[in-house]
């Protein structure tokens, strides 16, 4: 679980997730710290156009590179710190082939936008159009990741397509360009390991939402508090509350 920078929720997710490593059989690590500029030297970025903090989303990336480092381990999960997850949620280690990148798609809308970046970024450097396909565009809340790409997420390579990050979605736009570039085989999980809850709301109505207690469903296995929740500090812990009673009852 990536959470670097301010994000008091994070040990409320993180228990969560403790559970389902117990339950899976995998170690959980929260990664809280920016990697150091020695392993990762990135450039500073703007904060403009796109969102402030832009090494923070490239970090997730980075961090699936380190870990899948040789003698650490075969296959990362990795999720957002406003990630939760359900008793009983099925096994994703099971669930994606070996040698494939586990990932949960989104809105042709937002792909697009990352996809006009893309165009302008190779355009501008020569370089070649990989693939643009909405069904193969991921949220990058929840991915499984496996060593057998690795190098598709190196830190020179994260470096070298740095100019990304200034996309709307910067860590889905790099995320996908890096694995489309690699022709990584990608397996698209289940929505439910990664569902924003009370969608049927209306957008203004779901950024006040303050109680999440009437949107837990048996069909979630994973939900995900976007920062479209105006109260999401709150709602992260009320559900893990209600989350954990169930893990631990």
């Amino acid at each position: 679980m990536i959470a670097i920078g301010d994000r008091p929720w994070a040990a409320a997710s993180a228990r969560t997730f403790a559970q389902y490593a117990r339950q899976v059989g995998a170690d959980l690590h929260l990664v809280t710290e920016d990697p150091p500029l020695a392993d990762f030297p990135l450039a500073d970025l703007a904060d403009r156009p796109g969102r402030r903090n832009k090494r923070a989303y490239a970090a997730k990336a980075f961090y699936a590179w380190k870990f899948l480092e040789p003698g650490a381990y075969d296959r990362v999960l990795v999720v957002d710190d406003s990630c939760l997850v359900r008793q009983g949620a099925g096994d994703l280690f099971e669930l994606v082939p070996p040698g494939a990148c586990g990932f949960t798609g989104t809105s042709a809308g937002h792909a697009e936008q990352s996809f006009e970046v893309i165009r302008q970024y190779c355009d501008a450097r020569g370089l070649a159009l990989p693939v643009l396909d909405p069904g193969r565009y991921m949220n990058t809340g929840v991915m499984l990741y496996d060593r057998a790409f690795r190098e598709a997420l190196s830190p020179d390579r994260i470096c070298e397509a740095a100019d990304l990050l200034f996309a709307p979605y910067p860590n889905q736009t790099l995320t996908y360009y890096l694995l489309q570039r690699a022709g990584v085989d990608l397996f698209r999980m289940p929505k439910s390991y990664n569902t924003i809850p009370a969608m049927k709301l209306g957008p203004a109505a779901r950024s006040l939402l303050d109680d999440i207690s009437g949107f837990v469903s048996p069909d979630i296995q994973i939900y995900h508090l976007t920062s479209a929740f105006r109260n999401r500090g709150a709602l992260v812990e009320q559900l893990a509350g209600i989350l954990l009673a169930d893990w631990e009852g």
